[in-house]
């Protein structure tokens, strides 16, 4: 991309090397459904967009099983998916003599700006992922029904969770 005769260069500014550095630090704190999220970093420094994530499937629930006799066996099974990781930007200009000559911290807040447009960009995501996903459920949620839930997506039933729902 092109600069602007008055766009703001590397020479006149900040090395971008040491913005991206204390954005990066601070952004996974800004990110609100981070909780709710897992934050991949297996493409970080390897060529390419495209993650294949496996994962196991559920053998089924246990079974009464009488006395003297055997215990069912299950076999287990693996399957894949992928995930594609897509780019959000945002960019801006400033001139020298903004950032020497304007009121307050322009750089401060340019960085801070970044670091709030970019997290805001993921939060909207997740909450449109969240809009569609779907949980069909015969009668009423109940505890067995999330179970089961994230038992279809993989998750260890035993580690703690939180379900969005709306009422």
């Amino acid at each position: 991309m092109a600069v602007s005769a008055n766009g703001t260069k590397l020479e006149n500014l900040v090395n971008p090397q040491v913005l991206a550095d204390m954005i990066s630090a601070e952004l996974p704190n800004a990110i609100r459904f981070a909780p709710l999220a897992v934050v991949g970093r297996k493409l970080e420094g390897r060529a390419g967009n495209t993650i294949t994530m496996p994962k196991y499937g559920y053998i089924g629930d246990a079974v009464d099983v009488a006395e003297g006799e055997d215990i069912p066996i299950s076999q287990m099974s693996t399957t894949t998916t992928q995930v594609t990781v897509k780019k959000a930007g945002k960019g801006v200009e400033i001139t020298d003599e903004a950032v020497l000559s304007g009121y307050g911290d322009p750089v401060g807040e340019l960085k801070n700006q970044l670091k709030m447009a970019i997290a805001n960009k993921m939060d909207n995501d997740v909450l449109d992922s969240l809009k569609t996903a779907k949980l069909t459920a015969s009668g009423a949620m109940s505890v067995a029904t999330l179970l089961s839930a994230r038992v279809k997506f993989g998750e260890n039933v035993n580690q703690p969770a939180v379900a969005v729902m709306n009422s």
